[in-house]
């Protein structure tokens, strides 16, 4: 009897499927890609905010939160109007695959701190004008005696930054520095 009623159940749904048109068959097809299509290009725009991420994934919480309410580099760039994506310019592929992640638990927290190079950091901010702006009179640290250093050498966006120099050197200016910068590294 139960083998009756399980024949019967796949035998109706044999049944939905045959009675379809080629026509309707098509247009469920695209309807569950627009739905889907749709539905990962909300997620794709929607991620363009800085919160997004944050709400969804509670590993991103803490990058999240020195972005909006720190002393750190990223919530200066905050404050500029500079989102996430501006300098973490991931591909589609990729953002997917960080999604598969966190959906199966395969992430680590915390997070791998990424470096960007100089020319990321240069597409926004002209270096002749860091050099003319800390142009401190006992030295400059954007014109050193090492040459151009990568930026991530001292600025960390969601951790406190350092100063290459102060490894051997001690200068007034560095007393001086904003509250995102921890000299005595």
């Amino acid at each position: 009897m139960a083998t009756e009623q399980i024949t019967k159940g796949k035998k109706t749904k044999k049944r939905f499927f045959k009675n379809l048109s080629k026509k309707q068959v098509i247009f469920i097809l695209l309807f569950a890609l627009s739905f889907f299509g749709l539905g990962g290009m909300a997620l794709v725009k929607a991620s363009d905010h800085p919160a997004f991420c944050s709400t969804f994934c509670h590993n991103m919480e803490p990058m999240y939160n020195s972005y909006k309410h720190s002393n750190l580099l990223a919530n200066a760039h905050a404050k500029a109007d500079v989102v996430c994506h501006d300098c973490h310019k991931d591909s589609l592929t990729a953002k997917a695959q960080e999604g598969i992640k966190y959906v199966k638990g395969d992430y680590e927290t915390p997070m791998k701190t990424r470096k960007f190079s100089k020319e990321m950091c240069l597409k926004c901010h002209d270096y002749d004008k860091v050099i003319a702006k800390t142009n401190f009179e006992e030295s400059n640290p954007h014109k050193s005696h090492n040459g151009q250093l990568e930026c991530n050498k001292c600025h960390k966006l969601h951790e406190p930054s350092t100063v290459y120099c102060s490894e051997c050197h001690e200068f007034e200016w560095m007393d001086k520095l904003p509250a995102a910068f921890n000299s005595e590294e």
